[in-house]
């Protein structure tokens, strides 16, 4: 397959199994001071061979997720995530964003966040903070379940 192929057979993967997600952590001790925000694409699957496709075409990590288990799950195959974070998350998505469909809007928000990306993230401005935040929250609707 050729490079364009690959890429929107990734989007259909990402369509069905992909998730694009902004993080929001704090740091700072007992105060919370200071916030953190970072972008993520991922995808997980009991297969984990398209997700070493998704690794070969976009770099990242594939790793074993293992699951509490109890007595109902028993059976339950390993599930596999592939994921890639920051810039590389970025320019991920840029690539995906013409194929897809269902995951569009949030990949959509992401690419916005993604560029808001410095080259070493201290010294952020507060309308970058305000900015992303906004973006954080807007991740956060697409991505609820049940909606």
């Amino acid at each position: 397959m050729n490079e364009i192929t690959m890429i929107a057979w990734a989007a259909g993967f990402m369509d069905g199994e992909g998730t694009f997600s902004i993080s929001k952590s704090f740091f700072g001790g007992r105060n919370r001071s200071s916030v953190h925000y970072s972008l993520k694409i991922s995808a997980c699957n009991t297969d984990v061979d398209p997700l070493y496709r998704l690794q070969q075409l976009f770099g990242g990590t594939v790793t074993l997720r293992k699951s509490k288990r109890d007595i109902n799950q028993i059976n339950w195959k390993d599930c596999y995530e592939w994921y890639l974070v920051g810039k590389r998350a970025f320019v991920a998505s840029n690539n995906l964003l013409p194929f897809l469909v269902n995951k569009k809007k949030i990949c959509e928000v992401a690419i916005s966040y993604g560029s808001t990306i410095g080259e070493n993230g201290v010294n952020i401005s507060d309308e970058v903070l305000k900015n992303r935040e906004f973006l954080y929250q807007q991740a956060t609707l697409l991505n609820m379940r049940g909606k």
